[in-house]
C-alpha cells in the first residue's frame, strides 16, 4: 500500500488496519509518529551504510595485504602457499586460465568459453 493512499485514508479518518501501525508504542496517525518512524528509518539507513563501509574497506585491507578470504582460496591457475602467504602458479591449470583469456579477449561469450573447455 502506498504512503499517498495512506494518507488518503488518514485524511478521510480512517483509524484501523494498515493505516494506523503500533511499532514500540508509536502511533503513525500522529505527527510526532510519523516523525518518529522516519528518524528510525534514517537511523538503519545509516547503520545499514556504515556496515556496508566496514565490510568494504576490510576487503581492500585484505587484498593490499595479499590477504585473501576463506572464500577465494582456491582460484584457478593458482594455489595459495600459506608459508609465503601468496599464489604460487600451477603450470598445468595456468595454461587453461591463458586459454580462457584468450578467448575472452577476443569476444567469445561465456557459452562459447566454457564449451571450448568441455571440447577439452
Amino acid at each position: 500500500m502506498s504512503a499517498a493512499r495512506i494518507d488518503r485514508g488518514i485524511a478521510a479518518g480512517i483509524t484501523t488496519g494498515i493505516s494506523q501501525r503500533h511499532l514500540e508504542n508509536i502511533n503513525t496517525l500522529d505527527e510526532s509518529g510519523e516523525l518518529m518512524i522516519t528518524l528510525f528509518a534514517s537511523f538503519a539507513q545509516e547503520e545499514s551504510r556504515s556496515i556496508s563501509e566496514n565490510c568494504k574497506w576490510g576487503i581492500r585491507k585484505r587484498f593490499e595485504e595479499g590477504m585473501i578470504g576463506v572464500a577465494n582460496k582456491h582460484v584457478l591457475g593458482y594455489r595459495y602457499d600459506d608459508a609465503l602467504k601468496q599464489y604460487v602458479i600451477i603450470p598445468e591449470e595456468a595454461e587453461t586460465v591463458r586459454a580462457i583469456f584468450s578467448l575472452f579477449l577476443n569476444g567469445a561469450s561465456l557459452r562459447q568459453i566454457c564449451d571450448a573447455l568441455h571440447e577439452k
